[in-house]
């Protein structure tokens, strides 16, 4: 178990760290996910844990891999 983190970029390169996200996994059957970013290893395997900006603009989004063993 681990808490990711998701931070923002502004167009002039400062951070935001208090915007409202949206967590996700690939394949919660390897790697869950909860609304506070806190990823579980379910099962041996490997899974994307993707953060969203929840704005409801067009943002990007991060993407990291998960390796459970």
């Amino acid at each position: 178990t681990t808490t990711a983190r998701c931070i923002g970029t502004r167009s002039g390169g400062s951070t935001i760290e208090n915007f409202p996200r949206r967590w996700t996994s690939s394949d919660p059957t390897i790697a869950s996910v909860d609304d506070a970013g806190t990823v579980r290893g379910v099962a041996v395997g490997l899974a994307s844990i993707t953060c969203r900006a929840d704005t409801g603009l067009p943002l990007d989004a991060a993407t990291m891999a998960v390796i459970v063993s």
